[in-house]
Parts: structure tokens; sequence; C-alpha cells
């Protein structure tokens, strides 16, 4: 399912445009039925001595992003196993938001039912 909010930041290099397109492909079957919740930015980003495409995704007010760079999306496993390592993180941790939140419900009502 498509992602909620899309936008690639047009300062990205035209180089990466259709890497991006591709990549959105397997984000969508990342994300599954997530898809429609998730906010997708791709941003041009340096690490100081290259360009970087910048992909910020937003979730139930949890972000991360991961940077690619032009060579990794030669391979099209390598940039699926990023996505799916990036979808993993905020998972992760709005599963441990979601923890702390229950174990505060429980202190506060004294672990009673």
């Amino acid at each position: 399912m498509k992602p909620k909010i899309l936008h690639i930041d047009e300062r990205i290099d035209p180089a990466y445009r259709d890497d991006i397109l591709r990549a959105e492909e397997a984000l969508e079957r990342v994300l599954g039925e997530g898809g429609p919740r998730v906010e997708v930015r791709w941003d041009a980003a340096s690490d100081g001595a290259d360009c970087v495409a910048r992909l910020t995704l937003s979730d139930s007010g949890v972000s991360k992003s991961q940077d690619f760079y032009e060579f990794e999306f030669r391979e099209a496993r390598h940039v699926r196993q990023k996505l799916r390592n990036l979808w993993d993180e905020i998972l992760a941790e709005r599963a441990r938001i979601l923890q702390g939140r229950i174990r505060e419900s429980l202190a506060n009502s004294g672990g009673q039912e």
C-alpha cells in the first residue's frame, strides 16, 4: 500500500530519481498494510564527502533516517534490506514506547485491573 505522504527533495541529484522510484516500489512492499500511515521523505544530504539521498520514515510520532549512496541503489537486494532494517527500527521504537505507556499505566493503577 502506498505511503501517506511522499516527498522527494528537488535538490536530490537527478541521477538518483529513477533509483528512488524503484526503491519506493520496494518500500511499499516492506511497509505492507502500514504504508498508508507512514510519511516518507527523500532529502538531499551529505556525509561530508559524498552526496547521498536520505530517506526518513515517520510513523506514529517515531522518525528514523537512513542514507543511501548512489552505488547502493545498484543492488536491489541491498536496498530492500536497508528499507527493512529502517522499518524494523521504527516498529521496535514504537513497541518500546507502547511498553513504557503500559508500565506507566500499571504503576499508576497500582498494578490492579
